[in-house]
């Protein structure tokens, strides 16, 4: 009877063994064209943009996983970047290589022609920041005068469905913030003015009105992006006086209208994110002392926080995502600047559809699995919910168990989508992921 227990114990350990086998690591490195940091990056299509920092535009094809070179028309740091319909644009920034100056000009590139153009922000700035609604692009904020403590309130607005631009204004003036879009919605948030903000000011495109909010925290050179109906505040330096960085986690809901808290693994600022898929990554910065490679990572689906690593410790990164690919780039180390870009792409697990207990069979089991998973407490959980969902319609719930036992049984049901009964990945864009599953290869 002994033997029962150390069978048990090895069908366990190598199911273990087979899941862990299937885990692939979805980093990748590949490199600009040269070292520099205080740029800023963009997509389009399959297209990444990253410039400034000089005068060189790398652009990263995410078809052909091919790079290109574009040039500026003028070399400046500390610009701005965002997308309008087809084209990305570039705003702003300084250069001191002849004598500090900042600059009002603007570099957009349209993808569906393949020309570069140049138009005027409505006064010159650095240390602004860029942001994409609908067919408009935003720059906001910023610092105006080199040399001197002297920060902007202005928000030049492009509209590329008339190529018409026109201004608003943030609630308070200030550089160094961030901006995330969710939905109709973009979020100004923090920064540093005539002190330390906390302010986050909203514009909605799809009424044309502005409105504010508070972060936990006030702080500046924090991380922002969006994921699903949430947007996330993260990190930065709550103060000029000191080098202590943060750990605060801001997130908005827009389908709740609340604000809730979190911590990142550890305080930092001067960082960047971005999002693929359910997830938002959060990476790279400066700790109190030192240059960080962590990468904390927020999973929307199932509403927790883990931890990886970059390839190498730096801070002023930039970051942006094209075709479910995450780009982490440039920055600086302890020793200059870098060239490096990080990507990150999680590759899709194979699985069969509606096989929830992962033993290679498409049974009644798969139903009580599925039943059970849902509605019995203390029973474990799915560890792939693509498998789980029966129907195929973005969600693991209780019609996935009628639907299975449907086809399972009744006569002229229809069948389960693919991929079964041969393993594959998911050919439906959804939020629903599959961590490991230890029957297809």
């Amino acid at each position: 009877m002994r033997l029962l227990p150390r069978l048990l114990s090895s069908i366990v350990l190598l199911a273990a063994l087979s899941s862990l086998g299937h885990a692939q690591d979805p980093w990748s490195v590949s490199a600009l064209s040269g070292p520099r940091f205080a740029l800023q990056a963009a997509s389009v299509d399959s297209q990444a943009f990253f410039g400034g920092g000089g005068s060189t535009v790398d652009v990263y094809d995410s078809t052909t996983e091919t790079w290109t070179i574009a040039t500026l028309s003028s070399p400046r740091q500390y610009l701005a970047a965002a997308t309008a319909g087809n084209q990305v644009l570039f705003a702003g920034g300084f250069w001191s290589a002849a004598g500090p100056s900042v600059s009002n000009q603007v570099d957009i590139y349209d993808t569906a022609t393949d020309v570069w153009s140049t138009a005027s922000l409505s006064e010159p700035r650095s240390a602004l920041v860029g942001a994409s609604v609908g067919s408009k692009s935003l720059f906001a904020g910023g610092a105006n005068v080199v040399g001197a403590f002297s920060v902007s309130d202005v928000v030049d607005i492009y509209d590329s469905s008339t190529g018409i631009w026109s201004t608003a204004t943030l609630s308070a003036p200030r550089k160094q913030l961030v901006a995330t879009t969710v939905g109709s919605k973009v979020f100004f948030a923090g920064g540093l003015g005539f002190g330390t903000s906390n302010v986050v000011d909203i514009y909605d495109d799809s009424t044309g009105l502005w409105s504010t909010a508070s972060l936990s925290q006030a702080r500046f050179d924090l991380a922002a992006t969006s994921v699903g109906t949430k947007a996330i505040f993260a990190g930065g330096r709550p103060s000029t006086a000191t080098s202590t960085m943060s750990s605060v986690v801001d997130i908005y809901d827009t389908a709740t209208d609340t604000w809730t808290t979190s911590t990142l693994s550890e305080p930092r600022g001067y960082f960047t994110a971005t999002t693929v898929g359910s997830e938002a990554i959060f990476a790279g910065g400066t700790t109190d002392v030192a240059g960080s490679a962590v990468v904390d990572i927020y999973d929307s689906s199932t509403d927790t926080w883990s931890t990886d690593t970059v390839s190498e410790a730096r801070w002023g990164l930039v970051s942006t995502s094209v075709d479910g690919k995450a780009l982490f780039a440039g920055g600086l180390t302890a020793t200059g600047g870098s060239a490096v870009v990080d990507i990150f792409e999680r590759q899709p697990m194979g699985f069969r559809r509606g096989d929830s207990n992962d033993d290679g069979l498409f049974d009644l089991g798969d139903a009580i699995h599925t039943l059970s998973a849902l509605f019995v407490p203390g029973a474990d959980p799915l560890t792939c919910n693509d498998a789980g969902d029966a129907n195929d319609d973005g969600e693991f719930d209780v019609s996935d168990a009628v639907y299975l036992l449907a086809s399972l049984f009744i006569p002229g049901a229809p069948p389960v989508p693919s991929p079964q009964p041969a393993c594959g990945s998911d050919p439906t864009d959804d939020v629903l992921t599959c961590d490991s599953y230890g029957t297809c290869p």
